[in-house]
């Protein structure tokens, strides 16, 4: 059975590495809500690519190769862990959109759809 103290103390650490970087993840998440990455409407297509390019930008600062792919649609994005000789490391296939719906009908909205409030 692992030790309770070690348990709480490594929960801490967590949560405390969490509250330093707090800031600075509300920052990089309110860029990327930003990007009105609307795939339905085709007149948003490069606001998708820059959506995408965002993502990968995010995934190489925190330690992967990351690349977009082009593909008949919207683009996609791949990436793995940059050390192929780590092989500790647990295979996870993450899959997720990260384009957004229409904010239509804009008239209901009391704020902007792509600003942070």
């Amino acid at each position: 059975m692992p030790d309770k103290r070690a348990s709480d103390l490594a929960l801490q650490n967590v949560l405390d590495r969490l509250a330093e970087g707090r800031t600075a993840a509300l920052e990089r998440l309110f860029q990327f809500l930003a990007i009105p990455s609307i795939s339905t409407d085709p007149a948003y297509h490069e606001s998708c690519v820059q959506a995408a390019d965002w993502c990968a930008d995010a995934l190489r600062d925190i330690g992967f190769d990351a690349r977009v792919e082009p593909t008949e649609g919207k683009p996609m994005v791949l990436a793995k862990w940059r050390d192929p000789a780590d092989t500790n490391r647990p295979h996870v296939l993450f899959y997720g959109h990260y384009d957004v719906q229409p904010p239509d009908p804009l008239a209901l909205w009391t704020a902007s759809p792509f600003e942070a409030q």
